[in-house]
């Protein structure tokens, strides 16, 4: 959400995915971000979940699985003609609930900046954007929905930046929310 017009508006943010399995430890995927294309800025996401420890309820419920996500955004734009990369790298604690599997997970998002310039050409004073989130997957059939909250970048100051983001943390960082729609083939 962002108050550049005087009050909270939420940003939607589009983006289509596809992933698939490589292994039953590994699903590969990427995304296009609909939003920044209408906007004439490609932005694309390439990644791969991989699964360090499967969870299982039957053995011991309260153990969850783990895994980590790295991954590369990548966004070009045609009115500058600029281009950025953005590694990632994600680790999530998770649990299946009920008898649909549905997900609860846990974890800490990792932004990398390497350019030392951001929006405008102001100097990039930050290259690492950490970010706690919690999310639930709620499964029906094959498709799923899905719900998520980001806390970004707690350490950093949200003062003075192009965008006025909502700061229910004071000084310091924003919340994300997001939300989705899958369908397993």
């Amino acid at each position: 959400m962002f108050k550049n017009l005087g009050y909270p508006i939420p940003v939607p943010m589009s983006a289509v995915t596809y992933g698939r399995g490589i292994t039953p430890k590994i699903t590969t995927f990427a995304s296009v971000h609909i939003t920044a294309l209408a906007y004439q800025t490609p932005m694309l996401e390439l990644g791969a979940l991989y699964g360090i420890r499967a969870y299982n309820k039957y053995e011991s419920p309260f153990i969850p699985g783990i895994s980590v996500t790295p991954m590369a955004n990548f966004a070009f734009s045609f009115r500058g003609g600029t281009a950025k990369l953005w590694p990632q790298l994600d680790l999530n604690a998770y649990w299946n609930l009920f008898d649909r599997n549905d997900l609860l997970y846990v974890g800490l998002s990792n932004w990398f900046e390497f350019q030392g310039t951001r929006a405008f050409g102001e100097p990039q004073e930050h290259s690492w954007i950490w970010s706690p989130q919690v999310g639930y997957g709620y499964k029906f059939g094959k498709y799923s929905a899905n719900a998520e909250v980001k806390f970004i970048g707690l350490d950093k100051s949200n003062q003075n930046i192009t965008v006025d983001y909502l700061k229910p943390f004071g000084d310091q960082g924003t919340i994300g929310v997001f939300l989705g729609i899958n369908r397993r083939f």
